[in-house]
């Protein structure tokens, strides 16, 4: 009986060894990655976007800013 328990134990100590092995192996993927920045020249674009709409003689005009920015008017 004794052989018979101690194969048993050593058993559940492998099974528990791999479980740990498994958890850490997942751990291991979640690695947390950096993300690109993108430089998207925000300040490039908002001036362009004055001048093209809102400038003394403007680009493009109020009909053409009304249908590209459409906003709803809650009042």
């Amino acid at each position: 009986m004794f052989f018979a328990n101690a194969v048993l134990r050593a058993a559940e100590i492998l099974i528990e060894e791999e479980e740990e092995d498994e958890e850490e192996d997942v751990s291991s993927e979640s690695v947390i990655t950096r993300r690109i920045r993108i430089n998207r020249d925000r300040q490039g674009v908002h001036e362009k976007l004055v001048n093209d709409y809102f400038s003394d003689e403007p680009l493009y005009n109020d009909e053409i800013f009304r249908r590209r920015f459409r906003m709803i008017w809650r009042g």
